[in-house]
């Protein structure tokens, strides 16, 4: 690639592999830019290619911006090997179902984007694979397609989208401006005494944190709710390690079933092994919403 043809242009390989010596999967992905690692993402986000490049363990391929910044399906080609047509995933746009987490995939099952901070910690980004790993495919009770979400920093995300964009939120106001935004929307509120505790407050519910006990316990909230007919589903915490136990917990359609009449969630985190990680079963919930959110 020509450098001068930066950030217009760009390139990006797949490889997938195996490692012998240990017997486990490697799957590389990576642009010369941000542009290219995330062109070659989209490209593996439509299982069709598996199929249509089944035969295959390494791709290259090139993005050519049509001149807004972002990244289409239709911009991305495979260069090696010869490139194979295939049909874009279908375009669809969430449903107004009642927002509560029993309708969460129809949703946002179209016209969606995942937005985080532009100074967020990239657990932030991280999440944002939790909450979508099932996007892409078909969700396994009804047999329905999920239009996978876009990825957006609040830079990047446009007027339109903005506006009119179902919203998955990760972060919060301290590194996302949505998420203090639509936190406003929907009446959610903290308290914060530095050095002594961080409360989050929603629908007449609250969770606090001794900050003594920070980063070994932590906090979340997870709100789901309509705004100008469209969703828009908020998950942070006070740490990254809230956040993260947030979109972990939203990783589970059984969380989802449980909690199917509910918009939301306070959680609470604790680092039961002392390993630093969040794990699913170190969650518990706080409190929980009943019903749709009433603005």
């Amino acid at each position: 690639m020509d450098l001068r043809d930066y950030p217009h242009r760009d390139i990006a390989l797949v490889y997938l592999g195996r490692e012998i010596e240990n017997e486990r999967t490697i799957l590389l992905v990576w642009g010369y830019g941000w542009q290219g690692t995330y062109a070659a993402t989209v490209l593996m986000s439509h299982p069709n290619v598996w199929s249509v490049y089944g035969d295959r363990h390494l791709l290259l391929l090139e993005w050519v911006d049509n001149g807004d910044g972002l990244i289409t399906w239709d911009e991305i080609h495979v260069v090696v090997p010869q490139h194979r047509p295939l049909p874009a995933p279908p375009s669809q746009s969430g449903s107004l179902d009642t927002p509560i987490f029993g309708y969460m995939p129809w949703l946002f099952r179209g016209n969606s984007f995942h937005v985080v901070g532009d100074t967020a910690y990239c657990t932030d980004v991280l999440g944002t694979a939790n909450v979508s790993w099932f996007f892409g495919s078909k969700y396994p009770s009804d047999y329905i397609y999920v239009q996978r979400p876009e990825g957006r920093t609040t830079t990047i995300l446009t007027t339109s989208e903005h506006q009119a964009g179902n919203l998955l939120l990760t972060g919060g106001p301290a590194v996302n401006p949505l998420a203090e935004e639509f936190d406003q929307y929907f009446n959610v509120s903290y308290d914060y005494q530095p050095g002594l505790y961080f409360q989050i407050m929603s629908d007449g519910q609250s969770l606090r944190l001794n900050l003594s006990e920070y980063p070994h316990k932590d906090i979340c909230i997870i709100h789901l709710g309509h705004h100008n007919n469209r969703n828009v589903l908020i998950i942070w915490g006070y740490g990254w390690q809230g956040t993260y136990a947030g979109t972990l917990f939203m990783t589970y359609p059984s969380y989802w079933n449980i909690f199917s009449n509910y918009h939301m969630l306070l959680l609470e985190w604790e680092d039961q092994n002392w390993d630093g990680l969040v794990q699913i079963d170190e969650i518990l919930v706080g409190h929980a919403g009943y019903g749709p959110h009433a603005v």
